[in-house]
Parts: structure tokens; C-alpha cells; sequence
């Protein structure tokens, strides 16, 4: 969703690669022209490079993963220069390898992905950013993040120019009765974490995806960030 701003920035992919899927929510940022360049064509190309990756990722997951977010990365900087546009263009990321083995969690900056089930949130991404580092040193609480004065300040992002290495990490498959939430910020600065575990409960996910974007957008006012909201479910 849009939300306040005159233009949308955020940008996802889904693609099936045979037993299993990779998931791609991305953030751009730099303006109209840079932002949306940068998050479209680093979703466009991860998702490309994955389908002709197949095999790797399924015996290699970790370290494939890492290294297509790479080429991806430098595949869009060439994409948006060749366009001769704002050349400051950024995009954060956050992407999930599926599998019935494992769920391999990769990002960048503060998009994130996070494991819901109807008790708790099992795990978060850690994010590359001010808050976290005073969410870590515990001068601001978690519920504080969202609103912080320095939310929004990254200390990792995707440029034209270079693809700072992204933190991966490796967690059990997905169950029954969980749900894996991949967002940029526009939705986690908004939805609280009890809200997020609605999504491991029995009601329809379309339901939920109609009632929390509004909610968020809702919050965050005339002037609220992009928002976008990806959600990984096994058939009950």
C-alpha cells in the first residue's frame, strides 16, 4: 500500500522453485525515480537468478542465497545507471528461501521477517539500524522502535554501487499453525507483535492482510511510509 507518500517504494516477489519458494520484500529509498527503480529491479533480478540457481540452493542454501542477493544487488545498480536516474538510489531487503527442510532467512537494513505462532513470536530479523542498537543496549523497548526520533537511520542498505554483505540465518521448516511475515517498516513500525500473531490463527489470511495494511496505514497518518505485507502459510 502507499500510505502517505505521493509515490510507493516498496516492491516484493514471489517465486516457486520446484519443492520449495523464495519470498522478497524490498525498500527503496531515495525519491521517485531512484527508490522505486531501486527495490523493482533487485526483486526483478533475485528472482530471476533463483530460478536458474535451483539445485544450489537446495544443497547449499546459506551461502547461494547470499551470493545471489549479491549479483542481484550489482545487476540493479547497472540497471538503474543505465538509466542515467538519481544514482543515490538505496533499497533495504529481506528474503526467505522456503523449503520443506529449513527456512533460510536473508535481509538488509530494517525490512524484516518475522515467525509468528498463536503464543508468541518465535524469532525476528535483527535489524541494521540506530534503533536496534538501542534496542540492544536497552535504552528504548521493542513497542518504542516504531516511533523513535532515529527510526529510519540504517547502518546497512543496498546502494547502486554496493551490496553490503547480508546477515543470513538458518531455521527450522515452517508448521502447521505458524506463519512466516515478511514486511518493510511502514508495517512493523505500526502493528504490534500481538497483532502479528493473529496471523498463525485459523482466520483467513485475506481477512487479516484487509484489516491490519488499513490499520497500519491508519496509524501512521498523511504521512506514513509505504507499506507491505507478505505472509507464508502451509495449508491446514
Amino acid at each position: 500500500m502507499q500510505g502517505g507518500r505521493h509515490y510507493n517504494e516498496d516492491s516484493f516477489a514471489m517465486v516457486e522453485l520446484g519443492g520449495a519458494a523464495l519470498f522478497v520484500v524490498a525498500d527503496g529509498l531515495g525519491g521517485h525515480g531512484g527508490g522505486d527503480l531501486a527495490s523493482g529491479y533487485f526483486c526483478e533480478q533475485l528472482g530471476e537468478l533463483a530460478k536458474k540457481s535451483q539445485s544450489s540452493l537446495v544443497t547449499n542454501p546459506k551461502e547461494v542465497l547470499a551470493e545471489l542477493i549479491t549479483l542481484a544487488a550489482k545487476n540493479m545498480g547497472k540497471k538503474i545507471l543505465a538509466k542515467n536516474v538519481k544514482s543515490d538510489a538505496h533499497t533495504t531487503c529481506v528474503v526467505c528461501y522456503v523449503s520443506a527442510d529449513n527456512i533460510v532467512v536473508a535481509h538488509i537494513g530494517d525490512s524484516r521477517a518475522l515467525l509468528a505462532t498463536k503464543q508468541r513470536m518465535e524469532w525476528r530479523t535483527r535489524d541494521h539500524s540506530v534503533v536496534q542498537m538501542l534496542l540492544d543496549d536497552g535504552e528504548i523497548t521493542e513497542d518504542e522502535m516504531g516511533t523513535h526520533p532515529d527510526q529510519g537511520r540504517l547502518l546497512k542498505a543496498i546502494s547502486v554501487n554496493k551490496c553490503p554483505k547480508p546477515t543470513v540465518k538458518l531455521y527450522p521448516p515452517l508448521e502447521k499453525h505458524q506463519a512466516l511475515l515478511l514486511c518493510t517498516d511502514g508495517f512493523w513500525e505500526m502493528i504490534t507483535p500481538k497483532e502479528m500473531q493473529k496471523f498463525a490463527q485459523t482466520i483467513p489470511v485475506e481477512k487479516l492482510i484487509n484489516k491490519y495494511i488499513p490499520l497500519a496505514n491508519k496509524r501512521a497518518g498523511k504521512d506514513g511510509d509505504n507499506v507491505t505485507l507478505l505472509v507464508v502459510k502451509l495449508n491446514d
